[in-house]
């Protein structure tokens, strides 16, 4: 990345953009600096969270039978219980909501749920712009392809997978005006007459049908509001404005990934960071807390003496599994397929390892 006087051309500082640590952290939370099988790793480990807040939800209701009772615990409630307990059903039913929107935004980045279930088939349509059947020598980029920095997300998700459009095929809405040379000054001109304001970006056209592409969007943390989203392109040729996208033209679903990643990134202003920094604490805290209450329910002879109950209920005595957890692992086997992968693995693990081993069995009891 190299900054530039605009008035001297001389350059004033200059760095690789993808080595500094930024960088790491990023390639660490995108796929553990594994590649696909670190993407894989992360996807079944997200869709296993689903699970664990879905399954946890059915049983703080099946326990209070209100969902007054799950937000607010009475003192009645919380007198009888371990403050572990109360800390970790009742916050952990608040924390569970963000946590929720957190997996999916997440996931939908994620090679195998995002990329070839949801986001292909929530793409923008490249034919809004008209691009018809173009020559098999002649396959455009994807927005992803063309405009993503190396691994980093620039893009908007909604537009990552969709192909970019083409110059030279006339078509577009009057652009820059014809009598202009299409340079870079020019372009810039017509992006702030077109009403972009504050920091955007500008791609040159890339081969001989690239496009000049403006976008201003909080992936790229250009402004902290999503729904300000904006993506600009511009015929190289003939200067026509070829497409031009905005938050209100996205779908549904896109319009709740452009919202959900930057809530995911703490990128709607010192506050949503500051915000995502005290919800990570609050995460961890509900981790430590389970771990407690497992620890006061382990199997010991401390515990076999005793006759007080702590933690969660016990399964029910005649071993049948509720109806609402059944189907609750059915749906999210459904539509997260690696954590059906994830369980069908840990089941046979179970059944063809664990328990035929007594020492590793009263271990992992």
């Amino acid at each position: 990345m190299v900054a530039v006087d605009p008035y001297t051309a001389d350059v004033v500082t200059s760095a690789p953009n993808n080595s500094n640590l930024y960088h790491t952290f990023n390639s660490i939370h995108a796929d553990l600096l594994m590649g696909k099988t670190g993407d894989y790793l992360l996807e079944t480990a997200a869709s296993l969270t689903v699970l664990l807040i879905l399954t946890g939800w059915y049983l703080w209701w099946y326990r209070c039978k209100s969902v007054k009772s799950m937000l607010i615990p009475s003192a009645k409630q919380a007198s009888k219980r371990s403050v572990f307990v109360t800390l970790h059903a009742t916050l952990g039913t608040w924390l569970s909501i963000l946590l929720l929107l957190f997996c999916v935004s997440g996931m939908a980045w994620a090679g195998i749920w995002g990329e070839k279930v949801v986001q292909a088939w929530s793409q923008f349509p490249a034919g809004k712009w008209g691009n018809g059947p173009m020559p098999t020598s002649v396959i455009p980029p994807t927005h992803g392809e063309a405009l993503n920095s190396s691994s980093v997300k620039e893009v908007p998700w909604i537009l990552e997978l969709t192909p970019m459009p083409t110059s030279g095929l006339t078509l577009g809405d009057k652009g820059i005006n014809p009598t202009l040379p299409i340079t870079l000054d020019t372009v810039d001109k017509f992006a702030r007459e077109s009403g972009f304001k504050g920091r955007y970006q500008i791609n040159l056209p890339q081969g001989e049908t690239g496009v000049w592409t403006l976008s201003q969007d909080s992936m790229s943390y250009d402004m902290p509001s999503p729904t300000a989203d904006r993506t600009m392109h511009i015929d190289r040729y003939s200067g026509n404005v070829l497409a031009d996208i905005r938050y209100e033209d996205y779908n549904a679903f896109g319009k709740f990934m452009a919202v959900g990643n930057a809530v995911h990134m703490g990128t709607l202003g010192l506050w949503s960071l500051l915000a995502n920094v005290l919800f990570c604490l609050s995460i961890i805290a509900i981790c430590i807390s389970g771990y407690i209450m497992w620890w006061q329910r382990r199997p010991s002879k401390l515990n076999a003496q005793s006759t007080r109950k702590v933690g969660l209920n016990p399964p029910p005595s005649n071993g049948t599994t509720p109806w609402g957890l059944a189907m609750i692992l059915l749906i999210v086997a459904v539509i997260f397929p690696t954590a059906i992968l994830a369980i069908v693995a840990i089941a046979l693990l179970d059944f063809l390892v664990i328990s035929r081993v007594p020492k590793l069995k009263r271990l992992l009891k």
